[in-house]
């Protein structure tokens, strides 16, 4: 079986609680498998993602806002001899859980179980015999206006296969098949936390972490007053949302200074910094600073990272896609200071997107971590939103879907496993919470020693000093 993370799609979670009660048979995992948006609208490429998965849910999403789909509870096999055929299943449903936007939650039960599902090297998901209940799309379908896709597939016959109970199909998919999205997620058992964790951690409060970093002694004359600490990653994965979690934990309230948000593009256009400050009024000694998110065609690139690591770059230096920074630009810095220099880059990865590159990211990611291991500056990995993998984020640290993402990202990106940490960042949250914090703590002070370890020169055990406060003003 081809292995996928649980990567986000547009099914809501009220509505993955709403196919589990349909379903019948506890808990689930929903793993987004197949996206026309992100993979392309083809037979081809939807058999070769979705079938010997095992049970599998299709969600259309019509663009009068209708949700509808099926599930099946057996894999989708080829037959040897057949390029089309009948599958049986006992456990079938089409179903609908909106309706023009409304919430409209109904489950059309199989009744003609050996006519369940129709299998076509030609053709998308199909329910019913010949997929006349529901069928998808048939050979290749293009994407128009930049976000629609007109499906050639119908409901034409709803209800010969599966209980329509009253229902037309004009009240489940408008008679339109245009979708904005159709997804396929793969439907699995939880897998159970493991009983010992696989790494050992302290529980970290601001006042011990406030005391261990402001006992930490730093060489003004090498590092300059904080110690400066370089984020990077794909648009989306929570970098900026990153800065604003570790200042929120050490301010103790959340705060939200570095521009977040959602979309295709980066939110974050500036080379912009950030140092954490507590509610005492103190200024830690490090600066976090904020690059764009990486696309297909924006965000740092080789030639900007390496003025950013050397410190050629002013803050609130705009990137842009169509040029580079030039050396006689007035944001770039001829002659950089000891403070403006990185001392530690931090790559910040969604844990659910480990194994969908399809824009290049990694090899982005791995070009600059080697560049950083040129200069001898460390890295470090964050990923992102484990919270989609692990639901109690007090037990990342005891749950295997974890354990797994970190043992791929250090595959991935060649970065060891004690350098990756998972994290969840604060998104919904209004409040503080001690789970959020803590693992923030713990990742802010690896970081840091991190730093302080590349700063030192192999050999060099000598003890460095500086004070905790800091006079600077753009701090949180």
């Amino acid at each position: 079986m081809v292995k996928y993370p649980t990567m986000p799609g547009r099914l809501k979670e009220e509505d993955m609680m709403q196919l589990e009660a349909w379903i019948g048979t506890g808990p689930k995992n929903f793993t987004l498998i197949h996206s026309i948006s992100r993979d392309g609208c083809s037979p081809t490429t939807f058999h070769q993602r979705c079938d010997n998965q095992g049970p599998t849910v299709t969600v259309l999403y019509n663009t009068q806002g209708s949700v509808f789909g099926g599930y099946t509870s057996v894999s989708l096999s080829k037959h040897p001899h057949f390029y089309g055929r009948e599958i049986q299943d006992n456990a079938a449903f089409l179903f609908q859980l909106y309706f023009d936007g409304k919430a409209t939650a109904n489950k059309f039960p199989v009744k003609d179980k050996t006519n369940a599902i129709y299998y076509n090297d030609n053709q998308g998901p199909s329910f019913g015999k010949n997929g006349d209940d529901l069928s998808t799309f048939t050979e290749t379908i293009g994407c128009t206006g930049g976000h629609v896709f007109a499906l050639n597939g119908s409901m034409k016959s709803f209800g010969s296969a599966f209980e329509c109970r009253g229902t037309s199909r004009s009240d489940v998919c408008n008679n339109n098949m245009t979708v904005l999205e159709m997804e396929v997620y793969l439907v699995t058992e939880p897998r159970q936390a493991i009983d010992t964790t696989w790494r050992n951690i302290s529980d970290e409060t601001v006042d011990g972490f406030i005391d261990e970093i402001s006992s930490l002694k730093l060489d003004k004359v090498q590092s300059g007053s904080e110690i400066r600490i370089l984020f990077l990653g794909p648009v989306g994965s929570g970098k900026s949302s990153f800065i604003n979690t570790c200042c929120s934990a050490v301010l103790g309230r959340i705060v939200q200074k570095a521009i977040c948000g959602t979309g295709r593009n980066s939110v974050t256009r500036r080379y912009t910094s950030f140092i954490p400050r507590t509610n005492f009024g103190y200024c830690l000694p490090i600066r976090l600073c904020d690059t764009s998110g990486y696309s297909e065609d924006f965000g740092p690139d080789a030639i900007e990272c390496n003025y950013i690591l050397d410190g050629h770059i002013k803050e609130n230096f705009k990137f842009s896609d169509r040029e580079h920074i030039q050396t006689d630009s007035g944001d770039f810095v001829v002659s950089p200071k000891p403070g403006d220099k990185v001392r530690c880059g931090v790559f910040v990865i969604a844990a659910a997107d480990l194994e969908d590159d399809r824009r290049g990211i990694f090899k982005k990611i791995v070009s600059q971590k080697e560049l950083m291991e040129e200069k001898g500056i460390p890295s470090v990995v964050v990923l992102t939103k484990v919270d989609k993998l692990c639901k109690d984020a007090s037990r990342v640290y005891k749950n295997s879907d974890v354990k797994e993402a970190v043992d791929t990202a250090s595959s991935l990106l060649g970065i060891s496993r004690n350098n990756i940490f998972p994290l969840k960042n604060y998104e919904d949250e209004v409040e503080i919470d001690e789970v959020v914090n803590n693992m923030a703590f713990i990742i802010l002070k690896h970081i840091i020693y991190r730093a302080l370890d590349g700063m030192e020169p192999v050999g060099d055990q000598c003890t460095h000093t500086a004070a905790l406060e800091t006079t600077e003003s753009d701090v949180l």
